[in-house]
């Protein structure tokens, strides 16, 4: 082997798997090791994208977990984590 990615099968790798492909006809990339259920608590956290799948799983009916929400007097306060917290992004990563 002459480097880590040798072995990978073909949709392990973004253009032939997704950037060469019809977004119709994108298929098998990921597959999970045991289900989720609608009923089990999924939290997320994070900015950007990951700030609008709180909504997503909502509205797909999954069970979205909110453990600290806003104070009722915060009506501009917009959830979009499980938890209140600073920035997820790493000072490493400001630098």
């Amino acid at each position: 082997m002459s480097n880590p990615y040798a072995l990978q099968p073909t949709k392990a790798f973004w253009r032939p798997a997704v950037g060469d492909v019809n977004p119709m006809e994108i298929s098998d990339l990921w597959r999970p090791k045991y289900p989720i259920g609608k009923h089990e608590p999924i939290a997320t956290l994070g900015s950007s994208f990951a700030q609008h799948i709180s909504r997503a799983l909502m509205q797909a009916g999954y069970r979205w977990l909110d453990s600290e929400p806003p104070p009722k007097r915060s009506s501009t306060t917009t959830t979009t984590a499980s938890f209140r917290r600073a920035s997820a992004t790493s000072t490493r990563r400001r630098c």
